[in-house]
């Protein structure tokens, strides 16, 4: 369901990045409501079967961007957190204050795919001061979200928003397998309907030649061939086993300094120059200067606000290009030496 028209003529606005003081305030907001831990994929080749009793449906990506949280409160702009960076941006969204006044604030699970000028509405994680991801089933969460939709978030009228909003569209597990291809979409996903259960994703290969329920690779595959457990094996029952996309939402591929058979550790300090959230200086033996880190992970970001200054791990992140803190470790390690820290932040 669409819930917004943005004209064909508008451009897709760019999303513009929350100031520092907001940042603090959304971060906060998550932690404290355990919205922070709520990881609402996983690869479909962690899972071997789903239950015979579970209520199962099918919805796909368009591309690899990772789920974020659309969040809806009285005394803020709409904000749309990146996952992936742990960033807030704001949003020209259509909404109805009042609405929020009296429920609360609402936290959405959705993708914004900025080339389509799209978001996709998946799921609702908190409501009406609950996390109902963890309490409630899918089917009843979705009630609340199509309600949401239809009474809280408006129609884009004049085009101010920039990108369509609409809900994910859906079928059942029996309506999916009776299809006799799989390979035209990005990406499926397939959701249970229970509380507190990721969303399953699995990226077919480009050939069409994998099912990827067990018994249906069979040329003579028919419909009624389904079998009574859907069964989803670790690896395509076939010889020549494809390459297999690495899940969303996990941290990207990280790689360290060739020469490094040992971790990585500077000595972070805050930035006292910038004085904002996540401004810090790494220092490498000797007390060289090797340039500013990443701090990705939410719970990084908060153990270092009071730890700091302190040793950290590091790795580096080719996304970014930068020197990631991976954790922090004892202050009695030992700190790497500047040659070691050939990729400069």
């Amino acid at each position: 369901m669409v819930r917004s028209s943005t004209p064909n003529m508008v451009q897709a606005q760019a999303l513009r990045v929350a100031p520092s003081s907001l940042q603090e305030e959304i971060h906060l907001f998550l932690e404290r409501r355990k919205i922070s831990d709520v990881y609402v994929s996983q690869n479909v080749r962690t899972v071997q079967s789903f239950s015979p009793t579970d209520k199962v449906y099918v919805g796909t990506r368009m591309g690899p961007v990772p789920s974020g949280y659309l969040i809806l409160r009285a005394d803020s702009p709409p904000i749309y957190w990146n996952t992936r960076i742990g960033t807030a941006h704001i949003l020209k969204l259509v909404f109805d204050r009042r609405q929020i006044e009296k429920v609360g604030s609402i936290v959405l699970s959705a993708t914004y795919y900025g080339n389509e000028r799209k978001m996709i509405l998946e799921d609702i994680l908190y409501y009406n001061g609950t996390l109902v991801w963890s309490t409630l089933n899918f089917t009843e969460r979705w009630k609340i979200m199509k309600n949401i939709c239809r009474f809280v978030i408006k129609p884009d009228t004049i085009g101010i928003q920039g990108f369509d909003v609409s809900v994910v569209e859906l079928q059942s597990l029996d309506t999916w397998c009776k299809r006799t291809e799989y390979n035209n979409v990005f990406m499926w996903e397939f959701i249970i309907d229970k509380p507190r259960a990721r969303r399953l994703i699995w990226r077919p290969d480009p050939t069409p030649v994998i099912h990827p329920i067990a018994g249906f690779s069979s040329p003579a595959f028919t419909p009624h061939h389904i079998p009574s457990t859907h069964h989803i094996p670790s690896t395509p029952p076939i010889l020549n086993k494809p390459p297999m996309t690495p899940v969303l939402h996990k941290t990207p591929v990280l790689h360290k300094h060739p020469m490094a058979s040992t971790p990585l550790i500077a000595r972070i300090e805050k930035d006292s120059a910038l004085n904002l959230p996540d401004s810090y200086i790494l220092y490498a033996a000797n007390n060289v200067n090797i340039g500013a880190p990443s701090v990705k992970k939410l719970s990084i970001s908060l153990a270092l606000r009071s730890a700091a200054p302190c040793n950290v791990r590091l790795q580096y992140n080719d996304i970014f290009k930068k020197y990631e803190v991976v954790e922090l470790v004892e202050n009695t390690q030992q700190l790497s030496q500047e040659a070691a820290f050939d990729k400069r932040t």
